[in-house]
């Protein structure tokens, strides 16, 4: 009993909290330092020219939103219809500064922090009644796993197209389930008219965040109407239909056909098959995490001890946990109808390997030709697995403990032990998976801390900023002639910008020069530039 007694007393909830906490906070460090040289590139010019133009040319914020929409109007009809992404898409930073492009990682990571933690405080504390330490401690196990071991790291935090796209609306959906829950305990109008807002923006963004937050507001009313008879929860019906009213917008627009091809689109004679192969894919994606992030899976695994050993200290269950069978079906399910959009997008589905290669800077092979699902896509599911994965351990503990507390607690210091000696087991597999990361392929060397860090202390951070600059004080030069730039460092790390090649007609080349209203743009030899044309810029020019 002394043993353990002093176990606790080393091993506590409160120095476990600060302990994980600090190490997270320190894990996001070269994150920031890397997102600190990230610039704008192809596609992010390609949307926001008209904006760019807008405000040097006006200085009016007016002037800038009437820009942003005529994008979305013709972008809806010649390439997408996600017209709450594409109007996000042409307000990136660099439109109004050409340093500014950093706050996509600051932003990102804020809002990523924040609104993960207010989830988790809100069911954790508010609902279950944790303990704060123990929240604390869980919290920083669930942002270690959901900021590091995303497939795309570049759509998380680095890619202003994929932060808008992907991050951004997985974000929005937490709050949607933060408001509903806020919402079916008070019913006030002001949290059902901000779900309104929220919802009609999913509308139009992408599909993943479409089907999961209308399965929360589903999934709530059914429960509300079933458990309580309580009919105010109907009024959620109505950001529901604002919601699908947006995306029906979005996919009755006539690009989506040209950028998905003809296999892109929704019909009933798809939809039974495509149930069947979201199952199938929800599977493979379960049995990926478990071969290619073993950490990951470690770091879930404390998190489920740290739950149980919370529910053990608690002296009074307040809740009563009901059908956990049920909860974790319907919580597969979710996770599983984050397989669907693709397989309606008319993209190649079974390329998850090449694609997370692509998403991570390596040369894909895709299978058949398949231009493959973005990266983000990884990524929303990935956040929907670990959110799934805490709400079931949470919900099966709490059951656990309210049917077998009693004697649970009966043998608690026996449990204790145990609990430690699974604690050192584990801390024990996380200190081998990082012995062996450098030499084998087993998920950590390719985590965001990891690949920021290699890039930081390679030097290859430096370069890339020091070219880019030089890039851009050229281009800011070169309003209505042709210019020769520098070709770029194409290895970029965690970062994505597509380079300048020799061809004026590449889609970078086209869309760069419309962005700072160049005749045309081309890249040539570094070397080779440096003869001709570095004498002009000494003052960029670093060796």
């Amino acid at each position: 009993m002394k043993v353990i007694d002093r176990l606790k007393y080393i091993i506590n909830t409160t120095t476990l909290a600060i302990t994980t906490s600090v190490v997270f906070l320190i894990s996001i460090i070269p994150i920031v330092m890397v997102g600190m040289v990230n610039r704008a590139t192809a596609d992010d010019f390609g949307y926001s020219w008209g904006t760019h133009h807008a405000w040097l040319e006006t200085g009016s914020l007016i002037e800038v939103i009437k820009a942003a929409g005529e994008m979305v109007r013709d972008t809806y009809h010649i390439y997408q219809g996600t017209w709450s992404s594409v109007f996000l898409f042409t307000l990136q930073p660099e439109v109004f500064s050409n340093k500014a492009y950093p706050l996509v990682t600051f932003a990102s990571l804020l809002l990523t922090i924040a609104l993960n933690s207010l989830l988790l405080h809100y069911l954790l504390v508010k609902i279950v009644k944790f303990p704060f330490p123990r929240f604390m401690f869980i919290n920083a196990l669930f942002l270690l796993i959901n900021i590091h071991f995303v497939d795309s790291y570049r759509s998380a935090f680095f890619w202003q197209i994929g932060v808008v796209h992907y991050q951004i609306p997985y974000l929005f959906c937490l709050m949607i389930i933060i408001l509903v829950l806020r919402y079916t305990k008070t019913y006030k109008k002001h949290t059902l008219a901000l779900i309104c807002v929220i919802a009609t923006f999913l509308g139009g963004s992408n599909y993943q965040a479409v089907l999961f937050s209308l399965s929360i507001m589903m999934i709530a009313i059914l429960v509300m109407q079933v458990a309580y008879r309580e009919k105010r929860v109907y009024w959620l019906l109505l950001p529901m239909i604002l919601e699908l009213s947006g995306l029906i917008i979005s996919m009755k627009s006539p690009g989506n056909s040209i950028r998905g091809g003809p296999d892109f689109g929704f019909t009933l004679e798809r939809f039974g098959e495509a149930i069947f192969i979201s199952l199938k894919l929800a599977f493979r994606d379960i049995g990926a995490y478990i071969i290619e992030k073993p950490l990951m899976i470690v770091l879930l695994l404390f998190m489920m001890i740290a739950i149980f050993f919370t529910f053990l200290k608690i002296t009074e269950q307040r809740l009563q946990y009901p059908l956990p069978g049920l909860v974790f079906i319907v919580t597969f399910l979710i996770f599983a109808a984050m397989q669907t959009p693709q397989i309606f997008a008319g993209v190649s589905i079974y390329a998850r390997t090449a694609v997370v290669h692509m998403s991570q800077g390596l040369t894909p092979e895709f299978p058949d030709g398949g231009l493959g699902t973005s990266g983000g896509v990884w990524n929303f599911s990935l956040y929907v697995f670990t959110l799934m994965v805490l709400v079931n351990g949470v919900y099966f503990i709490g059951w656990l403990f309210t049917k077998y507390g009693n004697k649970i607690k009966s043998i608690s210091s026996l449990l204790w032990l145990k609990g430690m000696i699974s604690f050192n087991v584990l801390v024990l597999a996380v200190t081998l998976m990082l012995l062996l990361s450098p030499t084998q392929e087993i998920g950590i060397n390719r985590t965001t801390f990891n690949v920021c860090y290699s890039y930081l202390v390679s030097g290859r951070a430096e370069t890339y900023k020091n070219h880019m600059r030089l890039q851009t004080a050229i281009l800011l030069n070169a309003q209505g002639i042709d210019v020769v730039v520098p070709e770029t460092d194409s290895w970029q790390g965690p970062l994505y910008n597509s380079v300048l090649t020799g061809d004026p007609n590449a889609f970078t080349n086209r869309v760069t020069s419309l962005y700072y209203k160049t005749e045309s743009i081309i890249a040539i030899n570094r070397f080779t530039w440096n003869e001709l044309y570095g004498h002009m810029w000494d003052e960029y020019i670093i060796e």
